[in-house]
Order: C-alpha cells, then structure tokens, then sequence
C-alpha cells in the first residue's frame, strides 16, 4: 500500500524551496508550511492556496501531523551566522537550529533539504572555527540521520549575484551505502548536481537594477520593506530545483503512468 507524501516547509518565506520542489517534478498529497511574517505568509498563500500554515515552528506539534513519507525543508535563520553580523551562533536568539533537530527526532523525515550562508561552516568565529558545522552534523546523526551538503549559488543558476549558500541533505541512516559501495554517499554523487549547472539553462531573470526604487515615508523609513526584506530571506528558487532533480528524491516525484 502507497504511503502518502506530504510537504513541510519550514522557515518557508515567500516559497523559494517550494516552487523548486513543484518545478523539479516533485508532487505530495498534502503541504504544509511553517512561517511568522504576515506578508510572507500572505503571498505564500496566494501561490500555494492548497497549502495548510502552521504558523511558529516552535510552536509546530509534528505528532498531530498524519503519519506518512515527508520531505521537509528549511532555510534556518542566517544571521547568527553570517559574516556580516556579529557570529554569536548559538549565542544569538535568532539561531533556530534546535527547532529543525527536534523536527528530524519527532517527524522521522525521508528526505531532509537545509540552506544557510557559507559563514555556517566557519561559525561562530576564528577561536571556534567550525565549531557550530560540526555540532550541527553531530544533531544530524544523532536524531538517525545522514548527511551530505554542496555549495551552489545564485550565479551557478544564472542569477545576476553570486549569493553563495550551503545545502544540506538529510536522510535516514537506513539509506546509507555500505563503506566502499559508493564514496560520494547515498545521494547518487553530488558531482551530477555541478554537471547539471554547466548545463543549465535558466530563464531570463530580467533584473535592471536601474529601475529598483526604494521609496521612504517621512520619518526616513523605507515604506514596503516587508517586500524587500522577504526577497532578501529568499532563496533563488532555481537552486533547490537542481538539488531536488537528483533521484534521491524520486519518491516525492511525479511520475507518468503511460510513458
């Protein structure tokens, strides 16, 4: 019997992870999505009007979610982690990292996808160089899972800017080759990630940044910085479509019955 496949988008923003996932082929029963800034929420909503808001993930209770194969997704908070703010990793209360183990433990995921900045493999700083990386594998492991993670960026999809970030895939130890069986780990070789980028063809971003006006209320602040904030915390949709066109995540695809 079929399990049922379900979507949960964590850290969700305005549906950078989600639209990739729809536009790799990948299709669920159920979606849903867990995010706090009302203008975030509400265009979330106007895009994926299927879609069921969880609201705060601290909040999110995943033993009243139906049992089934998930895929979850998250792009956890940058800026305890970025180098430029002020590095304080687990010292920032804006470090949610904790809400995505607990989500790995209690939910039991089959696939797992996470993106932050490229500062997260050198956090919190040069005394504890790497230090919050690697603790933040030892979660992975710890909650039964594996992982495994690549750098593409915005540039690698066609976008005018580099905004260089980490993914990291997730997947239960269950999955894991054997040692020797395939050295690149269970995700059938990331290398096919940066070879599918050489020839990758994106469409037309079509940024004049020219034409960008930022307009300013009278007391100096910028008016509509929700829209600008929300495409600041935004991931290049075109990205998490590479990740997910690898057959790692053939469970979650659509597949046509009468090819």
């Amino acid at each position: 019997m079929k399990r049922e496949r379900y979507y949960l988008d964590l850290f969700s923003g305005i549906g950078g992870f989600a639209l990739g996932a729809y536009w790799a082929g990948l299709r669920f029963d159920k979606h849903y999505f867990s995010e706090i800034e009302p203008y975030a929420i509400e265009l979330y909503q106007k895009r994926f009007p299927e879609a069921e808001a969880l609201g705060d993930i601290k909040n999110v209770c995943y033993s009243k979610l139906p049992r089934g194969e998930y895929l979850v997704t998250g792009g956890f908070p940058c800026q305890p982690h970025s180098i430029s703010g002020k590095r304080q990793a687990e010292n920032d209360k804006r470090d949610l990292w904790a809400e995505c183990k607990r989500m790995l433990c209690e939910l039991q995921p089959g696939m797992a996808l996470f993106e932050n900045v490229g500062g997260l493999f050198t956090s919190p700083g040069k005394e504890r160089k790497g230090e919050y990386f690697n603790r933040l594998l030892s979660d992975i492991h710890e909650s039964g899972y594996a992982a495994e993670w690549q750098v593409i960026s915005a540039a690698d999809v066609g976008a005018p800017h580099k905004r260089e970030r980490v993914w990291i895939i997730a997947y239960p130890n269950s999955k894991r080759l054997p040692r020797g069986q395939n050295n690149t780990g269970r995700i059938e070789s990331w290398s096919k990630v940066k070879q599918q980028l050489q020839g990758f063809l994106p469409p037309d971003f079509g940024l004049d940044i020219s034409k960008l006006q930022t307009y300013r209320d009278n007391n100096g602040i910028p008016s509509r910085v929700d829209r600008f904030e929300c495409l600041g915390n935004a991931v290049i949709p075109q990205c998490p479509e590479i990740v997910f066109s690898l057959p790692a995540f053939d469970l979650f695809r659509e597949h046509d019955p009468n090819p």
